[in-house]
């Protein structure tokens, strides 16, 4: 079997960037390869998504050698997906990066132009008007036009929220948003009580948007404050599934109340660093 050792070249950006395009059109050409040459747009959006988490995974574990090999891979993924649209002359990727690079010197006005701002409020006011007039010029009527649809609920429940907070459409405080949580809960109550299914549904719904309106007003990333509880659960139940081993008892053999009490120690000997467990 013959083997073919690649070398890691020092080279320019322009030249490194060129030769994955390079090598993403030869697996992609018809003596390249089977599975690269199946794949379209549809089915690769999930690898993109997949990708994506875990370029965000490794940005969290500070890993630089990690990070580096998965935004190596998101890339890939976006020159591949550039390239089928290429194959069909939709765009090319030398347009895709023109346009990109072009809408990044149009946004930045205080740094390719003559513009002056006072403080980074000043920067986001700018680039707000700037994607507006954009966003008006390719046929968007609401200012929450442009949200993705794919975007897990929770980012796009936040998103949702700060489009409407820049024009005065808010809470006045955050003790009218609590009120306004201490009253979904009732609404939820009542809701399971009903035994209908779409009104429990809504309700939790509009009980979870209100939840993330409380987290955007404190500067909370609700995505990221669930993955740390999911984290926190999986350690905690992790830790019952070792006591039930080291006892050679399964879970399912256990009461409750003995799964609570070492769910208790899990915690107790799990703290964090602001000394809450």
């Amino acid at each position: 079997m013959k083997t073919t050792l690649l070398r890691i070249e020092n080279m320019d950006n322009g030249t490194a960037f060129q030769k994955l395009v390079d090598t993403v059109t030869r697996l992609r050409a018809p003596n390249g390869c089977a599975w690269d040459r199946q794949q379209s747009p549809d089915t690769i959006k999930d690898c993109i998504l997949e990708e994506s988490y875990e370029l965000l995974e490794a940005v969290s574990s500070g890993d630089h050698a990690e990070v580096a090999e998965e935004c190596g891979d998101l890339l890939f993924l976006i020159i591949f997906l550039s390239r089928m649209y290429e194959e069909k002359s939709a765009f090319t990727i030398s347009r895709m990066l023109q346009t990109i690079n072009s809408k990044m010197i149009r946004r930045h006005p205080h740094v390719f132009s003559d513009t002056e701002v006072n403080g980074v409020n000043e920067i986001l006011k700018n680039w707000d008007q700037i994607k507006a007039t954009e966003s008006s010029k390719q046929g968007r009527t609401s200012r929450l036009d442009g949200v993705p649809l794919h975007m897990p609920a929770l980012s796009r429940a936040v998103s949702l929220q700060k489009k409407a907070s820049k024009c005065g459409f808010d809470w006045a405080d955050e003790q009218d948003i609590l009120d306004k949580i201490k009253e979904e809960i009732d609404e939820l109550e009542t809701a399971l009580s009903s035994g209908r299914r779409r009104r429990e549904e809504e309700e939790f719904g509009d009980l979870l948007f209100s939840l993330v309106n409380l987290a955007r007003r404190q500067g909370i990333d609700p995505e990221s404050a669930l993955t740390v509880t999911n984290r926190k659960f999986i350690e905690r139940f992790k830790y019952i599934e070792a006591r039930g081993a080291a006892l050679n008892r399964p879970l399912e053999e256990m009461s409750l109340k003995e799964m609570d009490r070492y769910w208790d120690e899990a915690k107790k000997s799990a703290v964090s660093p602001e000394g809450d467990s």
